[in-house]
């Protein structure tokens, strides 16, 4: 099962990384409408887990943890801007693993992977009563490279939880094919290279 490369216990570093992590919480005025109400910290909170493990501090760990298991795990369509992305998902599965409880963070990681095998094909269609279909968006994307990219996305997400690294980094690889500009499959793709 996949597991983050270890943390540095230097107690310098973990309060830059922490400060940085709780800054990440809440969006700057200046972003508009800022956090919408949905938005999972899952990734946050984690990484929080993280630094307090590396440095010692266990039950902090553990309750960052714990607050990374929030949101559905059941995978989701994105197609709108207030969408809540899946990809959380992967953090509660690496959240599962870290409180010892292997069963649910591999289900974490499956649930991921079915999905995104199972949608890679549906025909995508524009909700034309959308709460928030920007006019731009109705004349420039295309939805069924948006929903590939994306199942292909969650694929690559299970497949690194279950330990696939070889798949995983495949699937990062087509992604980046067809969305070079892709920041996640780019930082995991670096992330897996790093490993090898």
């Amino acid at each position: 099962m996949y597991e983050e490369g270890k943390a540095s216990p230097s107690h310098d570093w973990a309060k830059k990384a922490l400060s940085l992590l709780e800054q990440s919480l809440s969006y700057p005025d200046n972003l508009g409408e800022g956090k919408l109400p949905n938005a999972q910290d899952n990734q946050a909170y984690y990484y929080m887990g993280i630094i307090y493990e590396a440095i010692g501090r266990l039950d902090e760990a553990r309750a960052y943890y714990e607050k990374a298991l929030s949101g559905s795990s059941e995978p989701s369509r994105v197609l709108y801007y207030n969408d809540l992305p899946s990809d959380y998902i992967f953090y509660q599965g690496l959240a599962y693993g870290k409180l010892s409880m292997p069963e649910k963070a591999t289900g974490c990681f499956h649930r991921l992977k079915a999905y995104g095998e199972r949608h890679i094909f549906d025909k995508i269609d524009y909700d034309y009563f959308a709460v928030s279909l920007p006019e731009l968006d109705v004349f420039q994307s295309n939805l069924q490279l948006k929903n590939t990219i994306y199942c292909k996305y969650l694929t690559a997400l299970g497949s690194l939880g279950l330990g696939q690294t070889r798949e995983a980094a495949r699937l990062f690889g087509e992604i980046l094919d067809a969305k070079p500009d892709h920041l996640e499959a780019l930082w995991y793709s670096r992330m897996l290279r790093k490993d090898e």
